[in-house]
């Protein structure tokens, strides 16, 4: 039963095989790593020579002449940076003005338009009211005029009656009073 489980996990015995050989093969090679006594690395040699302590002096004094004159070109070189960034500046600033005065001007133009706009339209509106009131009056006066000649002929009709009939009457009076004589 054993057995049977041994090859149920061959896997497992696989990698215990493998890492008793691993031990085994270390023990053999030895675990003896430390150098070998005997062994020299070789080292460079310093060579050195002897310097004037004026030839030193005068050393020391060119570089810190060469340093002088770097720190006072970087003093200078951040100068013009701070110059420069000035300008630039005030230059930024000019130009923010400048754009701020061109929206103002568009804000106060688009304001001009607006108010022209509702002042057209006003008189659009004005105008059209202004017609419709001419219609209405052009139809009153056409219908005063209608009613003007009605008048105008009924006064002439009624003239025309009132004269036939004054004609009429002179006529019966004439005729009355031509009977009247006929009589006598």
């Amino acid at each position: 039963m054993r057995l049977k489980e041994l090859f149920d996990n061959t896997r497992a015995v696989i990698f215990a095989v493998l890492v008793h050989i691993g031990l085994l093969a270390m023990l053999i090679v030895s675990l003896d790593w430390t150098p070998k006594p005997g062994a020299i690395q070789q080292v460079e040699v310093v060579r050195a020579v002897a310097v004037d302590e004026r030839q030193v002096a005068d050393e020391l004094a060119r570089i810190r002449d060469a340093e002088t004159r770097k720190r006072e070109r970087e003093q200078a070189r951040q100068e013009r940076l701070r110059e420069q960034a000035a300008r630039t500046q005030k230059v930024r600033e000019q130009e923010e003005k400048r754009l701020a005065e061109a929206r103002r001007e568009l804000n106060e133009r688009q304001a001009r338009s607006e108010a022209e706009r509702e002042r057209l339209a006003r008189l659009q509106e004005e105008q059209l009211a202004l017609a419709a009131q001419r219609s209405l009056e052009e139809k009153r006066l056409a219908e005063l005029e209608a009613e003007s000649t009605i008048v105008a002929e009924q006064t002439r009709e009624a003239q025309a009656e009132k004269m036939r009939i004054q004609k009429e009457a002179r006529e019966a009076t004439a005729d009355k009073a031509r009977v009247e004589k006929e009589k006598r």
